[in-house]
């Protein structure tokens, strides 16, 4: 066995090692939206699988009260709560908390839409369950949410990682390799970027059939034994790993939009 092999090897086992540990990675979304000096139009997305609902409490700053009927729609994946707030006071340096979120492993977005500023947009974990509303919000505070979503949607994201520990079977070379890599970055790079700006739509189902597909795909390739006749996985990994970035890119930009990715970010 080749060192890549071995080195393939060692990866499949870590990979399954962390998704016998993952966590539901679908997150929980809350966007408060100014409406007017003192009111925000409020919209609450907290995770679900069938019946089971997480146990989730929005506590807001004492100055805000409900001023209209909360909307509830529900299905199979979440439960998406709709009410506006008014408040007496500004809600800038005030603490919103999220109660039961310390109990779970789920991750909440939460984004603060303001008339007059830029938006406010902070990443809340078990260990971190409340952020106080910013005096000047920056749009870096949308990178500091959403980067390290990204890069635990790439570590619990097996379907991604799987198709890339395949992959390592059919590379012979170092400098494969990093074709290879770079090929699958930049592909899934371009449709991340033009499904999560609107110019792309393709429904989610069919990316996650043919997401799987590819693994499917890389897999036989790298099975096969070693005589076999050449094909243009084995022999050119580089482009294949482009053609299917292109559909974990479509992958990518729905885990995003789950977690409420606004397009301006």
């Amino acid at each position: 066995m080749s060192r890549l092999r071995w080195l393939a090897s060692v990866v499949a086992f870590l990979v399954m090692c962390g998704a016998a540990q993952a966590h539901e990675v679908r997150p929980s979304f809350l966007h408060l939206n100014q409406s007017d000096a003192q009111a925000f139009d409020l919209l609450w997305k907290i995770p679900a699988r069938g019946d089971a609902v997480l146990k989730l409490r929005l506590e807001l700053p004492e100055t805000c009260q409900q001023a209209t009927p909360e909307r509830v729609v529900r299905d199979a994946a979440a439960v998406v709560k709709s009410w506006r707030i008014d408040c007496a006071s500004s809600i800038a340096g005030e603490r919103v908390v999220i109660r039961g979120l310390e109990t779970t492993a789920v991750e909440l977005i939460a984004r603060i839409d303001w008339l007059d500023r830029a938006p406010q947009s902070v990443r809340l974990t078990a260990g971190e369950n409340s952020f106080i509303v910013a005096e000047k919000p920056t749009l870096a505070g949308v990178a500091a949410a959403y980067v390290p979503f990204g890069m635990t949607h790439i570590w619990f994201g097996i379907d991604h990682l799987l198709f890339l520990v395949a992959l390592l079977y059919l590379i012979q070379s170092l400098r494969q390799m990093v074709w290879a890599v770079t090929s699958f970055t930049v592909a899934h790079s371009l449709t991340l970027g033009l499904a999560v700006l609107g110019v792309v739509h393709v429904p989610g189902a069919l990316v996650e059939s043919l997401i799987a597909l590819s693994i499917v795909f890389v897999a036989a390739e790298a099975l096969s034994p070693d005589g076999a006749r050449p094909t243009l996985a084995r022999s050119s990994p580089g482009i294949i790993a482009f053609a299917f970035g292109l559909l974990h890119g479509l992958g990518f930009a729905g885990a995003l939009t789950e977690a409420g990715l606004p397009p301006d970010a």
